[in-house]
C-alpha cells in the first residue's frame, strides 16, 4: 500500500452492484456484487465507510472481510466515520487535520501488522491485537514484531515455552504481554527484549519454572 491515503470518493447516494468500485472488489473476493454490498451495508452502515473499504481492499495483498474490516475501525472508535468527518480543522498556523486522517495512519499501520499489505506476516495477529498494538505504537509496533521474529528463542524462553511450540501461538502471546507491558503505563520499548530479556533473566536468577505458557506475573517486568 503506497503512502498516499486512498479518497473517498462518494459522499453521498447509495452504492450499486454495477459500481466499478463495487465490481472490482466482488470479483477479487469471488462474490456477486449484491452479495458483497449486502455483506457491506450490514456491517458498515455509513457510506463514507462503506466507501473507505473498497477504496482500499484493492491495495491490499490479502482480502479483508466487511465485517473484519467494521472491527478494526471498532477498535480505533465506537463512533462510525461520517460526512462530517472529512471536514478539515484548523489546529495550527499551518495544520489542519481531519478525522480521515486519523484513520488512514491507523489503518495502515494496522493492516501492516496484519500482514494485509505484503501477505507475509506470520505471526497471525488478531483484529483487535493489531488495532491496539497500531493505537498504541503506531508505525513502530511493526519493528516491534519483526524483532519478535528475530528474537524469537529468547522471547519463547521468556514465556515459558519450551523446545516444541508454534511460533504463531508464542508470537500471539508476546504480543499479548506486549500489550500489557505498553498498558501499565511503562514507556514504549524501542527494542523487544527490554521486555522480554528481563523476564528471562528474572525466572533464571530465582530459579523457578513458569506455570503457564499464557500468564506472566507483571512483577516480571519490574
Amino acid at each position: 500500500m503506497s503512502e498516499d491515503k486512498p479518497a473517498v470518493t462518494r459522499t453521498r447516494g447509495q452504492l450499486a452492484p454495477t459500481d466499478p468500485d463495487v465490481e472490482i472488489v466482488a470479483t477479487r473476493m469471488g462474490w456477486r456484487g449484491e452479495t458483497l454490498l449486502a455483506r457491506l451495508t450490514r456491517a458498515l452502515p455509513e457510506v463514507v465507510e462503506q466507501e473507505l473499504f473498497l477504496a482500499i481492499i484493492p491495495h491490499m495483498a490479502k482480502s479483508m472481510t466487511p465485517e473484519k474490516f467494521a472491527d478494526l475501525l471498532c477498535v480505533a472508535s465506537p463512533q462510525p466515520l461520517r460526512l462530517d468527518d472529512l471536514r478539515t480543522r484548523t489546529v495550527g498556523r499551518n495544520l489542519a487535520i481531519s478525522r480521515i486522517d486519523h484513520i488512514g495512519d491507523y489503518l495502515q499501520a494496522s493492516m501492516e501488522l496484519l500482514g494485509k499489505l505484503t501477505g507475509d506476516l506470520e505471526t497471525s495477529l488478531s483484529v483487535d491485537q493489531a488495532g491496539r498494538l497500531a493505537l498504541v505504537l503506531g508505525d513502530g509496533a511493526m519493528d516491534l514484531i519483526e524483532q519478535i521474529q528475530e528474537n524469537q528463542a529468547a522471547v519463547a524462553s521468556a514465556l515459558g515455552y519450551r523446545e516444541s511450540y508454534r511460533f504463531a501461538e508464542m508470537a500471539h502471546a508476546a504480543v499479548e504481554h506486549l500489550l500489557r507491558y505498553v498498558a501499565s503505563g511503562r514507556p514504549n520499548p524501542v527494542n523487544i527484549m527490554e521486555i522480554f530479556g528481563r523476564m528471562d533473566e528474572a525466572f533464571r536468577d530465582s530459579g523457578e519454572e513458569m506455570v503457564s505458557n499464557n500468564e506472566v506475573d507483571d512483577e516480571s517486568w519490574e
